[in-house]
């Protein structure tokens, strides 16, 4: 017997669409380059991390993702200390996923 839902229990669907995982790709190396130009960007390196786990899900995964991950929340606990809890946070929800 089911529970009558897609089975799809998404939480980081930001958007109502889903993109393919060129566009993952696309977007993964161009936020990439931005972080060589501006490598303290938050936005640039918390996107990183998402696309990251993202790709994982699809089976595409990044060499070293959960060291890159953790690497990218450590700078980003450095380089802005307010937000340390938050950023804890989302590294445990963005790593568990990346795990399954």
């Amino acid at each position: 017997g089911g529970d009558g839902g897609d089975g799809g229990g998404s939480k980081m669907h930001a958007h109502g669409y889903e993109l393919s995982t060129d566009e993952l790709l696309s977007e993964f190396e161009a936020i990439d380059e931005l972080l060589q130009i501006e490598p303290n960007s938050k936005w640039g390196l918390l996107t990183l991390c998402v696309l990251m786990q993202a790709l994982s899900k699809r089976g595409h995964s990044i060499e070293n993702a959960a060291q890159k991950i953790n690497d990218i929340f450590d700078t980003l606990i450095r380089i802005d200390a307010l937000r340390k809890n938050y950023y804890l946070y989302a590294r445990k929800q963005i790593l568990e996923q990346l795990e399954m």
